[in-house]
């Protein structure tokens, strides 16, 4: 799956200096975790997309905090993750 991994997708984007693209992909999560009520999810890529837009590249710890979302909320993650997917 080509877009699967979004949390993976963001880091490859902004180790390559890909910084407006990772901003795109994270304001789509933002919106796609906002239309099914994921907030946790959402809540993240907002962070993530402000930070972006701000040129900061230094967003490990954000990541990781993505990636240790609530495991109750991995049902919702993969198929936010699998929209965008579908998006992208």
């Amino acid at each position: 799956e080509r877009f699967g991994d979004t949390t993976q997708q963001l880091r490859h984007l902004i180790a390559d200096g890909q910084l407006a693209e990772a901003e795109r992909l994270a304001h789509t999560l933002k919106g796609v975790a906002g239309q099914i009520e994921a907030t946790d999810v959402a809540q993240w890529a907002t962070v993530l997309e402000l930070q972006l837009h701000q040129g900061n590249a230094d967003l490990a710890a954000q990541l990781n905090e993505l990636e240790k979302v609530d495991p109750k909320t991995e049902q919702r993650r993969y198929f936010i993750f699998y929209f965008i997917g579908i998006l992208f």
